[in-house]
C-alpha cells in the first residue's frame, strides 16, 4: 500500500502499471471540486485523482480507462477507502454519459512517432504516448462531455502550452486558471496545471507557483 500525500487514503499500485507521481499530486491539489459535482477522470489508472476529488464529497465520481485490469485496481482502491465510485472500461472517444461538472485528466503527452521508442509495456505506453488519445481528441470529447458551466482540469508540459491553447480554442475552451510547477526555485518550469471552461474569452488567473522540493507550496491549506 502507498499513501497519497495530502489526504487520508492508501492505494495499491500494480508494479507493471502507471504509478501516481508528482503530476498526480499537483493536479489533486489544483482541483476545485464542489459537493454537487459530477466528476469524470479520463484515464483513471489506479483511481488516485478520484480519491483526491473525494475529499470534497462530490455527488458522483466516475473513472474510465482502456484496460479491465487497470480498472480492477481502481475498484479495489475505491473499496479499500470506502468511497463510492463508478468505473467503465472504455476509450474516451467511445464513452457515452450524461454531462459532467468537472472533468480531470493527466493525459499522455509524448508525441513519439517511432514505435521502437515507445514503451513496450502497454499500460505505460497508453499512459505516456498519444497513440490512444491525442490532445485533439481529448479537447474534442471533453467539450462533448462537459456541462456548459463545467470545468476541465489537466496537467501538461509547459513547453507545449501554445499547442494546448490552440487546440483548446478550436473547441471553444478557454483557460481561466493556471498554476506552474518548478522542480525548485532556480529551475525551469516542469509542469503546468490548467483549468478550462466553455467560453471564447475572459481573464486567466495565474495562481502562486508550486515547487516540487517544497510540498508546502502546493496550496493544500487553501484547498482543504
Amino acid at each position: 500500500m502507498d499513501y497519497l500525500h495530502g489526504i487520508d487514503c492508501q492505494i495499491i499500485q500494480h508494479p507493471d502499471m502507471f504509478h501516481a507521481n508528482s503530476d498526480t499530486e499537483l493536479l489533486g491539489c489544483f482541483m476545485h471540486v464542489k459537493r454537487k459535482d459530477r466528476v469524470l477522470d479520463i484515464g483513471t489508472n489506479n483511481g488516485a485523482l478520484l480519491l483526491y476529488a473525494s475529499r470534497f464529497h462530490p455527488c458522483y465520481l466516475h473513472g474510465i480507462d482502456l484496460f479491465e485490469e487497470v480498472i480492477e485496481t481502481a475498484r479495489i482502491n475505491a473499496e479499500y477507502n470506502h468511497i463510492d465510485m463508478r468505473f467503465t472500461v472504455s476509450s474516451l472517444q467511445e464513452f457515452e454519459s450524461d454531462p459532467f461538472d468537472l472533468i480531470v485528466c493527466n493525459p499522455p503527452y509524448f508525441h513519439t512517432q517511432s514505435n521502437h521508442l515507445k514503451n513496450e509495456n502497454r499500460y505505460l505506453r497508453a499512459a505516456r504516448h498519444e497513440e490512444y488519445l491525442s490532445l485533439e481528441d481529448l479537447m474534442k470529447h471533453v467539450k462533448r462531455l462537459l456541462k456548459d458551466n463545467g470545468r476541465f482540469e489537466m496537467v501538461y508540459r509547459p513547453t507545449d502550452l501554445f499547442h494546448v491553447f490552440t487546440v483548446a480554442q478550436k473547441y471553444g475552451l478557454f483557460c481561466n486558471r493556471m498554476r506552474i510547477a518548478y522542480a525548485s526555485k532556480k529551475k525551469q518550469a516542469k509542469t503546468v496545471l490548467l483549468e478550462f471552461q466553455k467560453k471564447k474569452k475572459g481573464e486567466t488567473k495565474i495562481e502562486p507557483p508550486a515547487f516540487l522540493d517544497d510540498r508546502n507550496s502546493y496550496g493544500w491549506e487553501e484547498q482543504v
